[in-house]
């Protein structure tokens, strides 16, 4: 018989399944058997991977899980084995510690106690004691700062035990010093301080007192107080009554001088108007401050008082020249109204000449003020002055020539309602009490 697809002669008897020349099924088949065929091979190929894929990715799975046991119960062993490990090790431990503290001393606590003691309770203990010394704002000299080992620590008899001995603070020399100077040797000796101002005529800054004195021992926990000098300035008094401002001076070691100046607004009456130096200025201790005050009654009589002083002590008038000056602040009653300058001169102010038989030269002396302080009656009709007057005495003669002298005049003045001038009265009228015989 022939292949049908080569045409070969396959021999006699069954026809084989595929030609051994072609290849191919000895048969033609139609084309579209073909293809199915080849399909189902195909399919039947396919669906045998796929089965065999599924079996293996089975297998995979189950293996992978007996693993991940395997490996979750290794981990529990070494987790197991190791907390074993740990309790034995802490028991271990615990029993070596017991041990040790049953047969090993604690450093007693000697914090506090006098040097003598703590060394005996410290060599009792069975320690070797060395010593070491500083200074504590704390401990009393002599007393124990601390140890090491600390107290309570476990030691073994023979260990060096080191204990601090406070040192005894001394105070040093501050007065005179600076500030500076002075905090800095309180901090060398560990002693703690405060600062406290004082108005003082000392430079800024100057330490003025110590409330421990030098060489005196600082106690544990005592501040030492450094008084150190600030300038002295003119306090607030403008606004203030006149006794808050004599306060507000005194209080500062300074001495009020009151003028008085002519108000007729009542809302002033009695109110500092302002301070000679003025507010902030600095000033030595016990200098005099000049308040001005506002009146009605007393401010008119202070006026007067002023310009009779300055008429009769400054400038250096002579004679009648001071009757001049004199006139526009008389009294009509003062009965020297009207009357000449020499008149006025030589019977107010000499009272008719307490001196006559003396030469015109010393009635007439130059001289000028140096201070004058006036006190006006609180109903403006009296006045109270010292004054201090320098005195040239040249005029005298060449005896006198560059000779000079300061004189005090205690002055009494009364006046009328308008504050004008009705007496004066000098005890030495305007002759120096030096000795010119």
């Amino acid at each position: 018989m022939r292949c049908q697809n080569c045409k070969r002669e396959l021999g006699d008897g069954l026809l084989p399944a595929r030609c051994p020349h072609c290849g191919q099924s000895p048969r033609k088949e139609s084309p579209h058997g073909s293809r199915r065929s080849k399909r189902n091979l195909d399919q039947i190929v396919s669906h045998t991977r796929i089965s065999k894929m599924q079996k293996d990715n089975v297998d995979a799975w189950k293996i992978s899980r007996v693993a991940k046991k395997a490996a979750d119960d290794s981990k529990k062993r070494a987790k197991i084995l190791l907390l074993f490990i740990g309790l034995v090790a802490a028991l271990f431990a615990a029993f070596a510690l017991f041990s040790y503290s049953c047969t090993t001393p604690q450093v007693p606590d000697v914090v506090g106690w006098q040097e003598a003691r703590a060394k005996t309770a410290l060599e009792e203990a069975g320690y070797n004691v060395e010593r070491t010394e500083e200074t504590s704002q704390t401990i009393n000299a002599g007393m124990i700062i601390k140890t090491d080992p600390p107290a309570s620590t476990y030691a073994a008899r023979g260990t060096n035990v080191t204990m601090t001995v406070a040192l005894a603070r001394i105070m040093p020399d501050v007065i005179g010093k600076t500030q500076e100077e002075a905090t800095a040797a309180c901090d060398n000796a560990s002693i703690p301080y405060k600062i406290e101002e004082e108005a003082s005529d000392k430079p800024e800054g100057t330490v003025l007192n110590s409330s421990v004195n030098a060489g005196e021992t600082v106690e544990a926990n005592q501040t030492v107080v450094l008084t150190v000098a600030t300038s002295l300035r003119v306090p607030h008094v403008v606004g203030l009554t006149q006794a808050e401002a004599d306060s507000a001076l005194r209080a500062l070691n300074l001495v009020p001088q009151v003028k008085y100046q002519y108000s007729a607004d009542e809302s002033q009456q009695g109110i500092v108007l302002s301070s000679d130096p003025t507010e902030g200025a600095k000033v030595a201790e016990n200098a005099t401050v000049t308040i001005t005050i506002a009146s009605s009654e007393q401010g008119q009589a202070q006026a007067t008082a002023d310009a009779v002083i300055d008429a009769v002590y400054g400038a250096t008038p002579s004679g009648d020249s001071i009757g001049v000056a004199l006139a526009p602040y008389l009294s009509p009653s003062s009965g020297y109204v009207g009357k000449s300058a020499h008149d006025i001169w030589w019977g107010l102010i000499k009272r008719g000449g307490l001196y006559p038989d003396q030469s015109a030269a010393l009635q007439s002396l130059p001289r000028s003020l140096i201070s004058k302080n006036i006190t006006i009656s609180a109903d403006g009709k009296s006045a109270s002055a010292t004054v201090k007057v320098h005195w040239l005495w040249d005029p005298m003669g060449s005896r006198y020539s560059g000779v000079t002298s300061n004189d005090t005049h205690n002055i009494t003045m009364t006046f009328d309602d308008q504050g004008l001038l009705v007496s004066f009265y000098d005890s030495k009228t305007d002759v120096p009490t030096f000795n010119y015989s």
